[in-house]
């Protein structure tokens, strides 16, 4: 897969992330097919449509931070971190609706605390949102992907539940991106999630086997909270039952919960997998930031064709 996919995979992200930014946290079934503003009670508000939130905005740091040391490098994230800590300390407004776990983690950080020892313990989601960049850029290389994802999580989230998040995420939009069908990459997302959590790795199991249901009945099961053990098997369902790139983000933003989340989730593996081009033109032409984002990604492809 070329550049294509690795905009694809970005881009997707942000649009999961900017359809889901609207219907975060209500529990009841509102059905949205395109961009809209954050309600006034909204952690996200007052975010317009089109605009992402804090999941874009941390994956744009980790991006940012590995194009900057030419390859993932914990000490140039954490520094990346906490630049972003120092503005968002003096005006929260900038943080786009951060999660506890990452704000109180990057406060450590800011207080001198190490990046082994900042991360909070609560098990969410926040370092599994973002990590999309490490999947593409170590896509060749399951193994090496695996073990970058994890020490990612570490300076926000020290959990095992967050780091097999993390983990699952970026094998298999790594997978997807080297070429394996997305069944067998979210099979193998289940392989190396379970050497960090048995219980996570089940219920990403469970989500494959459900993959055919009907997406009600299945998110009642697999739950779509800020927990990683329920926002990202709710994302990995929403990418094997969707039969396109749009179809797959409707479902995973339209069941309540963690929408942005799941829906950046959704949107970076089928983004990688369908490209650029498999992307609805409605949705980049209304995504903020998108020709920055479409950039990153094709310096990130840059590098990923300069190490491999």
């Amino acid at each position: 897969m070329g550049s294509r996919h690795f905009e694809g995979g970005l881009t997707g992200l942000a649009i999961g992330d900017a359809l889901g930014m609207q219907v975060e946290g209500l529990s009841s079934y509102e059905f949205i097919s395109d961009y809209g503003d954050a309600r006034v009670d909204s952690v996200n508000y007052p975010l317009k449509a089109g605009q992402y939130t804090d999941d874009t905005l941390q994956m744009l740091i980790l991006t940012d931070s590995i194009l900057e040391a030419g390859g993932f490098d914990i000490s140039s994230f954490t520094a990346a971190l906490k630049s972003w800590g120092r503005e968002i300390m003096n005006d929260l407004t900038l943080s786009r609706g951060i999660g506890p776990t990452s704000i109180d983690a990057i406060q450590k950080l800011l207080d001198g605390v190490h990046w082994e020892k900042s991360g909070g313990m609560n098990p969410t989601c926040g370092s599994a949102m973002r990590v999309a960049p490490i999947g593409l850029l170590y896509s060749h290389d399951l193994d090496l992907t695996a073990e970058m994802a994890a020490k990612s999580s570490i300076p926000t989230h020290r959990s095992d539940e967050s780091i097999a998040g993390a983990v699952a995420v970026a094998v298999i939009i790594a997978g997807v991106a080297s070429g394996i069908d997305i069944l067998n990459a979210a099979k193998k997302a289940v392989d190396y999630a379970e050497a960090y959590s048995k219980k996570f790795s089940d219920k990403i199991r469970l989500a494959i086997s459900l993959r055919d249901d009907p997406p009600e009945m299945v998110f009642k099961t697999i739950g779509t909270s800020i927990l990683a053990i329920e926002s990202v098997p709710a994302a990995i369902f929403a990418a094997l039952h969707g039969r396109n790139f749009e179809d797959a983000l409707l479902i995973a933003v339209n069941h309540g919960g963690d929408t942005d989340s799941i829906g950046a989730m959704t949107g970076a593996i089928r983004g990688t997998m369908h490209g650029l081009d498999g992307i609805p033109q409605r949705w980049l032409d209304g995504l903020e930031d998108c020709a920055r984002i479409t950039s990153y990604a094709k310096r990130l492809y840059a590098l990923h064709e300069m190490i491999f």
